[in-house]
């Protein structure tokens, strides 16, 4: 994540104020996927070791820019988890520029986390395309052996 994105994530965020906890590390934020198409969307995913209140969400696109800071109200009970969809939990954001996103969740107990996703132009689905080349070589390796083996 960028210095300008952190900073202006601390700003807005109001984490600044000296005294508060930092992130535990068994809180976790995750994406899934983390790699999206333009136009498609993400579900981002927050587990938690202590009861959390979450009141506000965040997204910052590829230049830095903090495109909306969104107010809620999630109680997210100790051992829970709380899940957003991108860009749908979201007024006016769309996921139209390629680069790296982060999306931020910000804690009435002073726990900021963050998780960055990547927008792409072109994705391709990791199984499909490893079983087309797994298959497809392995039919390239027995036609090359009838071809050998008829000469």
């Amino acid at each position: 994540m960028r210095i300008t994105q952190t900073i202006m994530l601390m700003i807005f965020g109001g984490i600044v104020a000296i005294g508060m906890p930092v992130a535990n590390a068994a809180n976790t934020i995750t994406a899934d996927p983390t790699n999206v198409p333009l136009g498609g969307s993400t579900t981002i995913t927050l587990c938690v070791d202590n009861d959390t209140d979450v009141n506000e969400i965040v997204i910052v696109d590829p230049t830095g820019t903090i495109l909306e800071i969104k107010p809620v109200s999630v109680n997210i009970p100790a051992g829970g988890c709380a899940d957003w969809t991108v860009p749908d939990a979201f007024d006016t954001v769309t996921l139209n520029q390629a680069g790296p996103w982060s999306f931020a969740v910000n804690t009435e107990q002073g726990i900021p986390l963050y998780v960055d996703f990547q927008v792409s132009f072109f994705v391709l689905p990791e199984a499909a395309i490893g079983a087309i080349a797994i298959v497809g070589s392995m039919v390239a390796v027995f036609g090359a052996y009838m071809f050998k083996k008829m000469n």
